[in-house]
């Protein structure tokens, strides 16, 4: 009974090795994974308004192109979902990175954000981030108090304005939030992504930020020229670059309140 089996199993090992692999089931590569999250601007935001997400989604052995959504639970703890446009999926190269940008509204001071990966061929990958109650706390941090500015300061380096918001009110908890940004490359791309932001100061002496890292027809552009136009508060710095910030082939000088004389 057993010459018939071991006769098999020879003609088995006799076959080419490209056929024993098309019968064989494809062992599971390594999967995309959900690396990172960045909240709001440098870490604040405030709950209930619209923020800037952004993804770090590093890749696998091979290509994955799909959906990435993020879910959090709303001012009634029910969770609301935000997605990638179908038209606009997200790629990630094997062994490389991509971020993808999107906007929610955190219905709570502290909660909990997952976002999903879904790929074009069916695979779901998922991670869970917890905001942190306290500072060093969680994957993120909590979002400020809704009754305290939040200030964005784009520099280079440090303005001195963390120590002025504390010169405002000698209690923590109501002097205004700063936040700082070291390149208009953190600027949202939608207007409403400024919606929890009171005031936007840019320090355009600083190359980094004058000559920038975006091109004249970036989305970020019209995002901040429509909020400006909406009421959002916008101080230019020009200091002793004024005169090529001002320049009309520069992105800034859009934002010029005159002609430099």
């Amino acid at each position: 009974m057993t010459r018939p089996f071991t006769l098999l199993l020879l003609a088995w090992y006799c076959l080419p090795a490209a056929a024993r692999a098309d019968a064989e089931p494809a062992a599971p590569g390594k999967l995309p994974e959900i690396a990172a999250i960045r909240v709001g601007f440098d870490g604040l935001y405030k709950a209930g308004l619209w923020t800037p997400v952004e993804v770090t989604i590093r890749g696998g052995d091979r290509e994955a192109t799909g959906r990435v959504s993020l879910i959090v639970p709303d001012g009634d703890g029910v969770p609301s979902r935000v997605s990638t446009p179908e038209d606009q999926p997200c790629r990630v190269a094997p062994d490389d990175e991509a971020r993808v940008t999107l906007f929610v509204r955190f219905g709570r001071v502290h909660g909990s954000t997952r976002i999903q990966f879904e790929t074009d061929d069916g695979r779901l990958i998922e991670r869970v981030f917890q905001s942190g109650s306290r500072e060093g706390e969680g994957d993120y941090p909590a979002a400020v108090s809704n009754d305290r500015r939040l200030v964005v300061c784009l520099a280079g380096a440090d303005l001195g304005a963390a120590e002025a918001a504390q010169r405002v009110d000698s209690e923590p908890t109501r002097q205004p939030a700063v936040a700082r940004l070291e390149d208009p490359s953190g600027l949202p791309a939608q207007w409403y992504g400024y919606e929890g932001v009171d005031a936007l100061i840019v320090a355009t002496s600083d190359p980094n930020v004058s000559e920038g890292t975006l091109g004249a027809d970036d989305p970020r552009w019209k995002a901040l020229d429509d909020w400006v136009r909406l009421g959002g508060r916008l101080v230019l710095m020009a200091g002793r670059r004024g005169q090529q910030v001002a320049d009309p082939t520069n992105p800034w000088a859009q934002f010029m309140p005159g002609q430099w004389k």
